[in-house]
């Protein structure tokens, strides 16, 4: 694992006291990568000193075991906490951005971030890091030109730029308290909800967001980040008609600067967008997202990020629509964005051109196109297989993900020992990630392990195919004493397919039993839904009446007949 050096300079000096209170950044392209590494034994080491002294590169490998000692992380939840530490610190130490910033609010963040490594996914660390650096960048943009700037709040300002959170909240809470609530500028309460979100405390900042828009809801900027506060956390509310008024209003701005508002509109359109895709007004999503993506290839190679994030949704809107020639299209150009930004910043667009590659993958395999979709798997667990050695935590369920599309793909391909292969080695990467995080990886085991189970059955390996089947029902039934909605029918398949294997292997009495088994959860499963189980139903009886006539039952088998004329 290699960890940056300025991360890892400002991790060390989390557990030490500062020797100067602002820290400017030069970053170069040797600085810039991973410099800190630690091996499979977790001994530390700093392999290039980037202008770092050796006392201070030893401090850093000593504070890297005073952490991993406070903290108790593994190696993989502490390989994530860097990886995701880096994002943030990148764009700290940016200089394009504040060009300097509070070593103590640094450290600070460093710590906030730190202390969710126990309790959250390596995966969301990675997606909240970057989703602090949008919002970071954007922040200290838009401080730049604020508004409600004025001799009060210009120290405030400047605390919020160079990261000194801690002490702007408390100059903004002096202010705040100097006045009545309904009297107090509503900057106020934008600025101390723009410090909440850069402490991770979106649900803290959404009703001081409320608030700025209520005193002053001409402001567009504290109308678009309530609205996008609201959206992000899933609050019920007038997002969406807020939205819409702000689309409006940016509209009739960009008539006169289109410059400076047709981005906005893009951003707003986007996001009402993605609230027309969740409630399947997908006719609605899809011109938003047309209209975004036209204005942002408009403004030539300003903001790429932001027309990949337009086009990768209009791609999926596609995808689900099964507009697929339309959805490929789409998802090639997102992959040539992204691949692009990635060169710049790998650690925040790797994990993304993975994801493109992946649906890309998806369409071709969709379109039957199987060669095309193998060449787009590979390359996306080639990159998968290098970035997870650094970060296993975060890139292996990547990689079992598309091992699994391969196997898939390997199996309607008819080429039955590379999809045996794919679903082991994805199959031996969920269970460990079970282990750790039983909720998020059984459900995925399971489906591997009754994958597997159907190829051992096909291949006529019954002792490894029963195996299987056993390891993905015991899975399944163990979800489903919690969620018997998703997870019974799983197990009447499962079920279904060991009677298939037993009956075909002869081994009548277990087929028996494993068809009454599935019979008792799928005739369940039909009287409350008749129309969703009824095709399931059918088919599990059909299996039971082939298997009564091999064993001579033929009444039984005209008794099973019957009850299959009868379902609708």
């Amino acid at each position: 694992m290699y960890v940056s050096k300025l991360f890892a300079f400002i991790l060390a000096l989390c557990w030490q006291m500062p020797a100067y209170s602002q820290m400017q950044a030069e970053p170069t392209n040797e600085c810039s990568t991973d410099l800190v590494r630690v091996d499979d034994k977790g001994v530390l080491s700093t392999s290039q000193s980037c202008g770092l002294s050796s006392y201070t590169a030893k401090a850093i490998e000593d504070k890297f075991f005073q952490l991993r000692h406070d903290l108790k992380p593994s190696f993989d939840q502490m390989s994530g906490l860097l990886a995701a530490e880096n994002i943030i610190l990148g764009a700290v130490l940016n200089p394009m951005n504040s060009g300097a910033v509070s070593l103590d609010g640094v450290l600070n963040i460093c710590q906030l971030l730190s202390s969710r490594v126990n309790f959250e996914p390596a995966a969301n660390l990675m997606a909240t890091a970057v989703q602090w650096k949008e919002h970071y960048e954007s922040l200290m943009e838009s401080l730049k030109n604020l508004a409600d700037i004025n001799k009060d709040t210009v120290s405030i300002v400047q605390e919020i730029s160079t990261l000194d959170l801690d002490h702007a909240s408390a100059l903004l809470d002096e202010l705040i308290a100097i006045q009545n609530e309904k009297e107090a500028n509503a900057g106020y309460f934008y600025l101390k909800a723009q410090i909440l979100l850069l402490q991770f405390q979106p649900q803290s900042a959404l009703p001081l967001l409320e608030k700025a828009h209520q005193i002053q809801p001409e402001n567009k900027e504290y109308g678009f980040a309530y609205a996008k506060v609201m959206q992000e956390q899933n609050v019920e509310g007038s997002a969406e008609a807020l939205y819409a008024s702000l689309l409006e209003q940016y509209r009739t701005l960009a008539k006169q600067y289109p410059d400076v508002y047709l981005p906005s509109v893009a951003a707003t359109l986007n996001n009402l967008g993605m609230l027309y895709n969740e409630s399947k007004r997908t006719s609605e999503a899809e011109k938003a997202f047309r209209e975004a993506v036209d204005i942002l290839r408009s403004q030539g190679k300003a903001d790429p990020a932001s027309l990949a994030l337009s086009l990768n949704n209009l791609a999926n809107l596609y995808r689900d629509s099964q507009k697929m020639d339309d959805a490929e299209k789409a998802y090639r150009e997102t992959l040539e964005i992204r691949r692009s930004l990635a060169k710049d910043e790998p650690a925040v667009y790797q994990r993304s051109v993975m994801a493109t590659l992946t649906n890309l993958g998806n369409i071709y395999r969709s379109d039957k196109r199987p060669e095309e979709a193998e060449k787009v798997y590979q390359e996306a667990l080639g990159t998968a297989r290098s970035l997870s050695q650094g970060n296993p935590n975060i890139f292996r369920p990547d990689m079992a993900a598309i091992l699994s599309n391969l196997a898939n793909l390997y199996n309607e391909s008819k080429r039955p020992a590379e999809a045996e292969k794919s679903w082991s080695e994805s199959r031996d990467i969920q269970r460990e990630l079970a282990r750790t995080d039983p909720a998020t990886y059984q459900p995925n085991l399971a489906m591997t392990q009754h994958n597997l189970g159907n190829l051992y059955s096909d291949a006529k390996r019954m002792d490894e195919a029963e195996k299987a089947y056993r390891d993905a029902l015991e899975i399944r039934s163990a979800l489903a004493k919690d969620n018997p909605k998703t997870y019974q029918p799983e197990m009447a398949i499962t079920l279904n397919n060991m009677g298939v294997m037993y009956s075909d292997s002869q081994h009548y009495s277990e087929a028996e039993k494993a068809y009454r088994d599935a019979l008792e959860i799928q005739r369940e499963l039909y009287r409350a839904d008749p129309e969703a189980n009824a095709a399931n139903l059918k088919t599990i009886l059909s299996g039971e009446a082939v298997l009564m006539e091999k064993m001579g039952r033929s009444a039984e088998r005209a008794k099973i007949e019957a009850e299959k004329s009868q379902i609708k």
